[in-house]
């Protein structure tokens, strides 16, 4: 009404020449004349109403709306200050870099060396199973195997310190991204995980550019889902590679950067890579393992790495390969690109008889002339200083920082999780109904003692098992990737562990509360407000306890069947002594003690004091009656005399808290058992190539 007659103007009061009544000379005179005020506080509200549903609605990290008041916004976004952090240069060098296999049979790498000065791009080529992505992982200090003795690793000449760690990444083959969240919610959080310092909105700066960088506008507000649902193999790869460029590290490992990738993608992605390693205030150093590449994304390295069997075979220039090659009369045919022409004289595994033998001798041709590659010969030229001790500045934020975003991109997994939420809601409604039609209604007789227990005895296990048992098949799945993450430095596994624990309680306890106020009513357990409080809480209190076995168990068994097996094994024997199947009085004195520190017999005792305190038996006109009151059940059992304080220090002090620490302490300590699998302190020995300290150790000992 407003909108169309406010502004409506003047209105003729006749109608050529039949004239009829004059109601209102005005638009504004036809509002009042309907009881409507322009000017009144109800058009204000009605226009913020209007204006706020109009307004395009967006969920939490989605790109800014594409119209003028977003580029205005965003404008003034541009303002915000930006958080100004040196970031140093690093020069990789190796030597004699070796691993022995795990069966001790053989080595996966034999006396490698190189190096890679800042603003270069070094690709690492050879055929599949050379030790490629070995080579890299040794080189970044996150390989399974520890190096071999005497095999060195140094950054600016130095032994490798952890600061360097925050200016480091390393792109995954395998790179496991989250599929509840969007492409932009991705490369959000991973901003702030990595860099808690910026401002938020130079956050979002950097991953919109690399959106943009890199080919995912159409895609940067889809969920990003699973392999064969979701964006497109390509884009889960472009996405994993924003990842680690969007810290801007001054050195990156990128382990088969271009694998499923299009050839015009592939290029593409090979000229950011030499971009990335040349723009910029601070030249990167940047290695990459590739398969198969194009000789124009050949020709865009700087060095090129030839890895056969473990061992160099050649180090030096695109361009020089083929006059390296054609020194040793390995001439490369006009119609053939020269990295394939590489690949197929080192190919010792491919082909027939003849080429094999044939692809050997070549490989001792240039194992005999490595010295003589042009790398090699400008190895002096190398950087080793580049950079001072305040360039090493800490990006990430505090660890408070880590777990609340942790917590928040749980909670946005699991609001999106539908058919997850569904699947729990119809389980526990499922075993609730079940259980409260088998026990419906259940009388007062003198023979309804046993059933009372039985279901306080059901309902107990359900829950416990129902909260454990599942984070047996899930959590060992997420330990990978979270370790990971650990080893890398963007959170610490304690930041892992406490944001799913803050996350599983709000479901755990959800779940419990409407099973058990579901077979409370349809049993008829209590006749009391109280009995049905504390009987809830009870519950409640069992599905969390539950959950923080399910996660010692998971801790300490690491793979989904040991975790499975452990949990079985240590609940099993608790509940044959809960309380139900036997008393105290017949247990054999040396078991005694399973039941005093059980989970099951504190919960179920005051299931049984709560429920029988508010219930009265009635005894038949005829026939003896053993059970006048609650009491005499209680009396009967061996729990006429319950230890309340006990029996509540083992539920909350022992297992809420006590079981929750030993499963964070067993997680604490498998990454530092992980890591020191990889650890191995190995003195650099003296060389006049190399670093003057000769008592520096490995990097790759201590990154991890």
């Amino acid at each position: 009404m407003i909108n169309q007659w406010q502004d409506y103007g003047e209105l003729p009061c006749a109608n050529g020449t039949i004239a009829i009544p004059c109601v209102a000379a005005n638009g504004e005179q036809v509002l009042r004349t309907n009881g409507v005020d322009p000017a009144g506080i109800y058009h204000l509200l009605a226009f913020v109403l209007l204006w706020r549903r109009a307004r395009p609605r967006q969920f939490e990290g989605a790109a800014p709306e594409d119209d003028t008041k977003g580029e205005l916004r965003r404008q003034s976004e541009a303002e915000a200050p930006k958080l100004n952090i040196r970031r140093p240069k690093i020069a990789l060098q190796w030597e004699n870099l070796s691993m022995e296999a795990d069966n001790k049979q053989g080595r996966i790498l034999d006396g490698n060396a190189g190096f890679v000065s800042p603003g270069e791009l070094l690709a690492i080529m050879g055929p599949s199973g050379s030790g490629k992505s070995t080579l890299l992982k040794s080189l970044a200090g996150i390989a399974e195997l520890p190096l071999a003795q005497g095999s060195v690793v140094n950054i600016n000449g130095e032994c490798f310190s952890e600061k360097v760690r925050e200016h480091t990444s390393f792109l995954f083959q395998d790179e496991q991204l989250f599929g509840n969240i969007t492409v932009r919610e991705h490369l959000l959080f991973q901003c702030r995980f990595r860099m808690g310092k910026m401002h938020p909105t130079e956050c979002a700066q950097r991953s919109d550019a690399l959106i943009t960088e890199l080919g995912l506008s159409k895609c940067k507000n889809t969920l990003i889902g699973s392999i064969g649902a979701g964006i497109s193999g390509g884009e889960r790869r472009r996405l994993a590679f924003a990842t680690e460029l969007l810290t801007e590290p001054t050195l990156l490992f990128a382990d088969e950067a271009t694998s499923g990738l299009d050839s015009a993608m592939a290029l593409n992605v090979a000229k950011l890579l030499h971009g990335f390693a040349r723009d910029g205030a601070v030249k990167k150093t940047v290695l990459a393992t590739i398969h198969q590449p194009s000789e124009e994304v050949f020709n865009l390295f700087d060095k090129v790495l030839i890895l056969v069997e473990g061992r160099t075979v050649y180090f030096g220039s695109p361009t020089g390969g083929l006059k390296h090659f054609a020194s040793l009369e390995l001439l490369c045919p006009h119609d053939e690109s020269p990295p394939d022409f590489f690949m197929r004289c080192v190919a010792t595994d491919a082909g027939e008889d003849a080429e094999r033998i044939e692809a050997k001798a070549n490989m001792e041709k240039l194992l005999k002339a490595l010295p003589q590659c042009d790398a090699f010969q400008s190895a002096d030229k190398a950087e080793k200083n580049v950079s001072d001790g305040d360039a090493f500045q800490s990006l990430r934020g505090s660890g408070l920082v880590a777990v609340l975003t942790l917590i928040r991109r749980e909670f946005l997994i699991r609001r999106r999780s539908k058919i997850l939420f569904k699947a729990m809601i119809a389980r526990t409604f499922f075993m609730a109904l079940l259980l409260g039609l088998l026990y419906w209604q259940l009388p007062n007789d003198q023979t309804s003692w046993q059933s009372v227990m039985g279901a306080l005895n059901m309902v107990m296990i359900n829950t416990f098992m129902t909260a454990g048992f599942g984070l047996t098949q899930e959590l060992p799945h997420a330990f990978r990737p979270a370790f990971r993450k650990a080893r890398a430095g963007m959170y610490s596994i304690s930041a892992w562990f406490w944001s799913k624990t803050i996350s599983d309680l709000p479901i755990d306890i959800i779940g419990a509360f409407c099973g058990s106020s579901v077979i409370f009513v349809m049993t008829g357990l209590g006749n009391s407000v109280a009995s049905y409080l504390t009987f809830v809480l009870l519950v409640c209190l069992t599905a969390v306890m539950g959950n923080a076995w399910g996660y010692l168990a998971s801790a300490a068994g690491g793979r989904a069947e040991y975790a499975f097996a452990v949990f079985l094994l240590t609940v099993f024997p608790f509940m044959i002594f809960n309380g139900f199947l036997i008393t105290t009085e017949e247990i054999p004195i040396y078991f005694r003690w399973i039941e005093y520190v059980g989970p099951f017999k504190p919960v179920f005792s005051e299931m049984m004091v709560t429920i029988w305190n508010s219930r009265e038996l009635e005894c038949p006109q005829s026939g003896p009656c053993p059970f006048k009151t609650g009491q005499d059940v209680l009396r009967l059992r061996g729990l006429a005399d319950v230890d309340h304080v006990y029996n509540w220090v083992i539920v909350i002090g022992v297992y809420l808290v006590g079981v929750r620490l030993l499963a964070w302490g067993v997680m604490v300590l498998r990454l530092r058992l992980a890591a020191s699998n990889v650890s191995q302190t190995s003195k650099t020995s003296k060389s006049s190539k190399k670093v003057a300290d000769t008592d520096g150790v490995a990097h790759s000992n201590e990154i991890a």
